[in-house]
């Protein structure tokens, strides 16, 4: 009971009973020196809960709760099976919030304590690491995170789960994907085996993320920083020698010119120049660091229920995007030799989760603001070549009828059958992700482009040479352009330049039809590597995957 005599919630152990407890504080304790715990200074604050929560002191972890009975036999419950409890306590009211002081109770996928909340249809409160209750001066106690006691494991973080989190009982089959060791070892892991934490918002504790670091690796700066990714001030370029990152540039926050209140879901982890997705994972009674393709990834992410209801409450003015914090994520992966392929990780991610996609073309990181004690930026190390890092954004790649009315207004011949539409729609796409590349995300918007790249495509098949050589590639894309306008390999293009070739594209077929591209401009490299080439494309690019892999996954 608090200070006042009232009753705020029950002491599943046997230790806090009969304690004064005050829930209107939370804190951070150390492990004393001389055994116990003490509060660390200035680290009380007021809690994040309101104000009729109630609390659950429970020994546990993130799937079960331990109940004693009065004969000294122990239990370990479902979490689902203390709300059912908690709903016939005369003390609790139906309306109050659930604070769980259990050992990480929020950690992994949060499922013991999503469930309670559904059960109980209201929120539950817990952290992601140790919680303890600590007495104060006054000698109530409080809920407090303990840090460990070598430093190198998470503090956690209160996070609050609202009811309808978890999926439906319908559901029966638990989710999980197949993840691989560096040998080629795969192991099915379900989704709540999984080493994941919770990226909570600064203010409203609600789940924007997950993260897949090694407690280690997330312990102290990284963690406190992910609460406030979303305040990031913008991005330094630069590159790190002798522990010391050199800054060569600065430039915006990855979100810059999106609406003010799109919602931001942040996906943190490893990845690498070969595009895979790193995890860590229970496998057995081990934690292992496991990888997946891109696709996998996706998949996953469009699973999580926090991602889910940003999704439902999206608009026009809220959209919602995926903050990819892992290396390297927007490039294409070392194996990759044809631009056009779509293998970018990001592209995957965005194409399998249905949402929007930020990331990284090289590795990143996060920094202090020099001269501030609370600001944040993003640090982008710069490319294999000395190229800035960029921050590219990915939207879900347009599939069925969007694809096949997309081709009808490019002006791409059909033919029969399910083969002919297959091959249609892998060319269509092909120039979907051409005008991407160039003019961004959602060029396939702009009629005067998709009209324009069609024309150039009818140009292109109507010269055998140029038809023979394969299909529509970025090299191709490129040497026309510079072509036209008589600019050599080392001058830089910029999106006029490709939309003067597409306007022009047009102009000629319409002056005469039938006629080849290079009736029009000459093409002499183009024409020279594609005789040599003989069907392989400029870019190495090849005819469409089976049907099942292309287009059937996507938005």
């Amino acid at each position: 009971m608090d200070a006042e005599g009232r009753f705020v919630g029950r002491d599943l152990t046997g230790r806090y009973t009969g304690a004064v407890v005050d829930l209107r504080t939370v804190s951070v304790a150390v492990h004393a020196a001389g055994g116990g715990m003490e509060a660390v200074p200035d680290s009380t604050e007021p809690a994040p809960w309101p104000r009729n929560a109630y609390l659950v002191v429970a020994d546990g972890g993130p799937t079960r709760v331990v109940l004693r009975t009065a004969d000294g036999h122990e239990y370990r419950v479902d979490y689902r099976v203390v709300a059912e409890l908690l709903k016939h306590d005369p003390e609790h009211s139906p309306d109050a919030p659930i604070v769980w002081a259990v050992d990480r109770a929020g950690d992994l996928d949060q499922t013991g304590v999503r469930s309670a909340a559904d059960a109980l249809g209201v929120p539950s409160w817990a952290a992601d690491g140790i919680v303890r209750m600590l007495a104060g001066p006054d000698g109530a106690s409080s809920p407090a995170r303990v840090h460990s006691q070598n430093g190198a494991m998470p503090l956690g973080q209160w996070t609050v789960s609202a009811p309808g989190l978890m999926p439906p009982d319908e559901d029966s089959d638990e989710p999980g994907q197949w993840l691989y060791e560096e040998d080629g070892t795969r192991h099915w892991v379900l989704d709540h085996d999984l080493i994941t934490r919770t990226i909570p918002h600064h203010e409203s504790h609600e789940s924007t993320g997950r993260s897949f670091h090694a407690g280690a690796e997330w312990a102290g700066k990284r963690e406190t920083r992910s609460r406030h990714l979303l305040e990031a001030t913008g991005t330094v370029h630069g590159y790190e020698t002798d522990g010391e990152f050199i800054r060569t540039g600065e430039g915006p926050k990855p979100w810059v010119g999106m609406p003010r209140e799109t919602q931001i879901y942040v996906f943190t982890g490893h990845g690498d120049k070969y595009g895979r997705t790193w995890w860590r994972a229970w496998v057995g009674d081990d934690p292992v660091d496991l990888w997946s393709p891109a696709s996998t990834a996706g998949q996953y992410l469009r699973r999580r229920p926090s991602l889910a209801r940003m999704r439902a409450r999206a608009s026009a003015g809220r959209p919602v995007v995926v903050l990819a914090m892992r290396c390297e994520t927007a490039s294409l992966p070392v194996w990759a030799t044809d631009p056009l392929s779509g293998t970018e990780p990001a592209q995957e991610y965005a194409n399998h989760s249905g949402v929007r996609v930020l990331a990284p073309t090289w590795e990143v990181s996060t920094a202090g603001v020099r001269g501030s004690r609370s600001g944040l930026e993003f640090r982008l190390e710069l490319g294999p070549q000395g190229e800035p890092g960029r921050w590219i954004e990915f939207r879900p790649e347009p599939g069925g009828e969007r694809l096949a009315r997309l081709a009808w207004d490019m002006g791409l011949p059909t033919g029969p059958g399910r083969q002919a539409n297959d091959m249609l729609g892998w060319h269509t796409l092909r120039l979907v992700r051409a005008l991407r590349r160039v003019f961004g995300p959602q060029a396939e918007e702009d009629v005067g482009l998709v009209r324009g790249i069609g024309a150039l495509e009818r140009l292109r098949r109507a010269d055998p040479v140029l038809a023979a050589a394969g299909p529509f590639t970025m090299a191709f894309f490129d040497l026309a352009a510079r072509e036209l306008l008589g600019r050599s390999a080392a001058d830089k293009m910029d999106p006029a330049a490709y939309r003067n070739l597409l306007r022009r594209a047009e102009a000629w077929e319409e002056a005469s039809p039938g006629a080849a591209l290079t009736h029009h401009i000459r093409l002499p490299a183009v024409v020279h590597a594609a005789r040599l080439l003989g069907g392989r494309g400029l870019d190495g690019g090849r005819g469409p995957a089976p049907a099942s892999e292309h287009g059937a996954q996507r938005d």
